[in-house]
């Protein structure tokens, strides 16, 4: 697991408290399989975003359904700041 992943579990698990470390884990889980409800899902972005200092269209947001994918979209955004997570 990279680090950027380690730190979107983290987050995760801060989001959520009724996760375990084990249902996020899986970084390829769809957020409703791991008990994270559409509003703790935008508290997760929210979290992502002011923890990386980017921004995520809301158009790339509504797309995002895993930590896997939020980590892909993350690591672009950082990519096209010339930064890495």
């Amino acid at each position: 697991m990279t680090p950027l992943q380690q730190t979107l579990v983290r987050i995760a698990l801060e989001v959520n408290a009724r996760a375990t470390i084990k249902d996020v884990a899986d970084l390829d889980r769809r957020f409703g399989d791991i008990g994270i409800d559409s509003l703790e899902a935008m508290s997760l972005m929210l979290a992502v975003t002011e923890h990386y200092n980017i921004e995520i269209p809301d158009a790339e947001i509504d797309k995002v359904m895993t930590l896997n994918e939020l980590a892909g979209l993350v690591e672009g955004q950082l990519a096209s700041l010339g930064r890495q997570a």
